[in-house]
């Protein structure tokens, strides 16, 4: 972690911060699984389309929905966090269509591992930057919300949250805290889109999303045609299935791994071989 006083952060007096309830129990759910790393996640609400051109008015015109987690193939060590930016677009689409305004806002994470520092490092202010200059991303702001204190158990973390929490409005050109002293929490209990986040991240989200996944069939393809394999590949669940005309089944569960059915046997490959490898393994099985 970089020094805390290396970015000024300026106060911002604002009359409310509109918040669901349900996010300040998903922010704590997170520190309670993972309170010796860092970990956090997508912030994902409304904004309202009138015209906003102070600070103030961007915060009055942002509702904070929900959180999608950050992933599981997030990078989570005491002092960082790198999250699962492909997981968690996918979430974000599976619930895009119920909350077809829902946007992405922001992000959460907690500096309780390592202990207390209430303030963004410099490596986070540079990371809500990239964002911002990112042309997918649509607004000139990006709200950072931070757990700085440890704490567990609360049943209405909301009541409290100035002693626990600091939020952050990002710039490109500064970051702007917010007063917890004159900033009143506007709460709401409508907890859909975080319901929808829940059944959305339950589902496994295939390797075929990824680019790496992508990759790795395309090898695998290319290498059954240069072999003259005659196969067909179909989308289960959310899994692509190879069907071999003589032969098992294969079935990518990671870029890496694939699992072979021969009747009522599975057998999982790739997770310590390099492609050259599994594509070995595989094109073996598909032709033999």
């Amino acid at each position: 972690m970089l020094r805390e006083h290396e970015t000024e952060f300026r106060p911002l007096e604002v009359a409310a911060l509109r918040v669901s309830t349900s996010f300040f129990r998903a922010a704590l759910s997170i520190y309670a699984r993972s309170p010796h790393v860092e970990d956090g996640g997508r912030i994902v609400g409304f904004v309202e389309r009138a015209v906003r051109s102070t600070c103030a008015e961007i915060i009055a015109g942002a509702r904070i929905e929900g959180m999608i987690p950050s992933g599981p193939l997030a990078q989570r060590t005491p002092t960082s966090l790198q999250q699962d930016g492909e997981w968690q677009e996918e979430i974000f689409r599976r619930v895009e269509h119920a909350f077809p305004d829902l946007e992405h806002i922001g992000s959460f994470h907690h500096h309780c591992s390592f202990g207390r520092m209430p303030f963004l490092s410099e490596r986070d202010v540079e990371g809500y930057r990239h964002t911002l200059s990112d042309p997918r991303y649509r607004h000139s702001f990006y709200l950072a919300v931070l757990l700085h204190t440890p704490v567990m158990g609360l049943a209405k973390p909301e009541e409290s949250w100035a002693d626990f929490f600091n939020v952050f409005l990002v710039t490109k050109e500064h970051v702007h805290l917010l007063d917890p002293r004159t900033t009143r929490l506007e709460c709401h209990d409508e907890d859909a889109v975080a319901a929808a986040i829940d059944t959305a991240s339950a589902r496994p989200v295939g390797a075929h999303r990824r680019p790496a996944g992508r990759a790795a069939l395309a090898a695998i393809v290319r290498r059954m045609t240069e072999l003259g394999t005659i196969y067909s590949a179909a989308l289960v669940g959310d899994f692509v299935e190879i069907r071999l005309h003589r032969g098992p089944r294969i079935r990518m569960v990671s870029p890496d791994q694939f699992d072979i059915f021969s009747g009522d046997d599975r057998v999982r490959v790739g997770a310590a071989l390099p492609l050259e490898k599994t594509l070995e393994y595989l094109t073996r099985e598909g032709v033999s």
